[in-house]
């Protein structure tokens, strides 16, 4: 009998054990619960990406990369499932910044941490939304890794970005509708926004660190709208695209899907050098040829990360759409 008790009592213990999950699952369960929250969709229409919480008056952190930069409002999805409509009311393309501002209810912001006192190695997770999982069932998606580098880039490295300077690089899983996500450490606090990603084929996910971004969010917290002027830029409907004049060409700030630009393969970053075998300097010739010449297609030369491509843009389906 008494062997028999003895027995039990194990059997009870091991049974016990093998149903409580090891202290770091724990733990990662315990940080979902309590960022995930905070966590959005972001919506302009033309493009979905994703956002958190940094206030408890409605203020949301998301990318250029996330939605337009010419857009001033997006549906924004919450995790109680609601659909808000948000109005900009910061843009800093030095930063790839967007600050939005919507009615959230009761729903907890994200604390912010410090960038300066991430290193390589620390723990990260990346929170968003992934493959349309906020979008069609509400489900904020996570993914978790390492800091594997801090570091500055270059134009070299990056010739489509608009934000040169310290990065933080996790190898946690980045995924399209990802870019503006928020990167956190282990305590649950923001460290960075995911961008500078200009394709839907992920590799390291790169984040601007949250103190870069800091100065920004105490000027809207006061009140002011920011409207960064140092950048020029302009939306061509006819290609769907959003241009901006630099030294190295015409940068390609946004691709819309589904447009003719989309569908000749151009890209989020390839800066335009060449209209129809000749060189262009600004976007100016462009639109000016479009206005004109009222083409069927259009063939632009571009550079992507160095290397020159010879694109043909069909605007047949298109043709009656204002320039």
């Amino acid at each position: 009998m008494r062997m028999f008790v003895v027995t039990a009592i194990l059997a009870a213990t091991v049974a016990g054990l093998a149903a409580t999950p090891p202290a770091d699952e724990r733990a990662h369960v315990e940080l979902y619960r309590k960022v995930h929250r905070s966590v959005v969709g972001i919506s302009d229409g033309g493009q979905k990406g994703s956002g958190v919480l940094i206030d408890p008056s409605g203020l949301i952190l998301t990318s250029t990369t996330a939605m337009r930069p010419d857009s001033t409002t997006a549906k924004v999805h919450l995790s109680d499932h609601r659909i808000v409509t948000a109005e900009r009311v910061a843009l800093v393309l030095s930063r790839e910044l967007i600050i939005l501002k919507a009615e959230v209810g009761d729903l907890p912001a994200i604390a912010l941490g410090d960038s300066d006192a991430v290193k390589a190695g620390d723990s990260s997770y990346v929170f968003g939304d992934s493959f349309n999982s906020i979008f069609s069932d509400g489900e904020v998606a996570v993914s978790l890794g390492i800091v594997s580098g801090v570091y500055s880039i270059s134009s070299i490295l990056y010739p489509g970005s608009t934000y040169l300077g310290k990065v933080i690089e996790t190898s946690a899983a980045v995924n399209p509708n990802q870019d503006g996500a928020p990167l956190v450490d282990a305590e649950g606090r923001l460290i960075g926004m995911v961008t500078l990603n200009f394709t839907d084929a992920k590799f390291a996910g790169l984040a601007i660190p949250i103190n870069e971004i800091k100065p920004f969010i105490e000027r809207v917290k006061k009140g002011e709208t920011i409207v960064d002027e140092e950048f020029d830029f302009k939306k061509l409907d006819m290609l769907g695209v959003v241009l901006r004049d630099t030294a190295e060409g015409i940068l390609v700030l946004f691709v819309d899907s589904d447009t003719p630009a989309a569908s000749a393969g151009l890209l989020r970053g390839d800066i335009i050098s060449g209209l129809e075998g000749a060189p262009v300097k600004d976007l100016r010739t462009i639109r000016r040829h479009l206005l004109n010449a009222r083409p069927e297609q259009v063939r632009l030369t571009v550079k992507r990360y160095g290397v020159p491509l010879e694109l043909t843009v069909s605007l047949k389906r298109n043709v009656k759409k204002d320039y």
